[in-house]
Parts: structure tokens; sequence; C-alpha cells
């Protein structure tokens, strides 16, 4: 697989039988072994089917040795406890859109 060009925004599709797109991840590397997921959901009626868990395997094959790196509000439950069970973790918390809102920065180191 090539080296992912910096700036240059990948993405999968993940579509139900009848060809309608029940989920989506877009990511893009951000510097020398860094990919930043920048969206990735799953509809309400296809999650707790393991879609996640392949959507976000093939993000990890694609990153290769790249770490992984997200921001999620804090409040979304769900979403901090899915990609904890998919060895995550917290780095921080900080405001990053709005004053209001806190968001974590969770980090996927891969090993090198």
């Amino acid at each position: 697989i090539p080296k992912l060009k910096q700036n240059i925004l990948r993405a999968f599709v993940v579509t139900s039988k009848s060809g309608e797109v029940v989920g989506n991840a877009m990511y893009q590397s951000i510097g020398e072994n860094k990919i930043e997921l920048k969206h990735f959901r799953i509809d309400e009626l296809f999650q707790n089917r393991d879609l996640g868990h392949f959507l976000i395997n093939q993000v990890f094959y694609e990153a290769g040795k790249s770490d992984i790196v997200l921001d999620t509000t804090v409040d979304n439950f769900s979403a901090v406890e899915f990609f904890i069970h998919n060895n995550f973790k917290i780095k921080s918390k900080e405001k990053l859109y709005l004053p209001t809102q806190d968001e974590y920065i969770m980090v996927r180191e891969n090993k090198k």
C-alpha cells in the first residue's frame, strides 16, 4: 500500500445489502506516521452488528504503522467506549470547537 499523502482525505463506506450507505470513515495523514480520523459513523439502525469494528479495522489496516488520532465530545459516551474498546487511549481533554464543549483527544498507537 503506498504511503498516504498528507492532506488527502481517504474514505471507507459501508453499505447495506440494498446498497444504502449505513456507515463511513474519513481520515487523512497529518504527519509522518500519524493519521487523523476526521469522521466515523455507523447508522443507528445498524449499530451493534460489528460494522463499526469492521470499519475501524479497515482504517487500522490502511494506517499501516501510523498512529491514529481522533477527537470526540466527552459526552458522546458510546463513541468513547467504542474507541477505548478498539485500543484507543484518552490523551487529553480540550476545548477544540466551542468554549462550552470539551473534547477528548484519543490516540491508538501502532506498534512500530
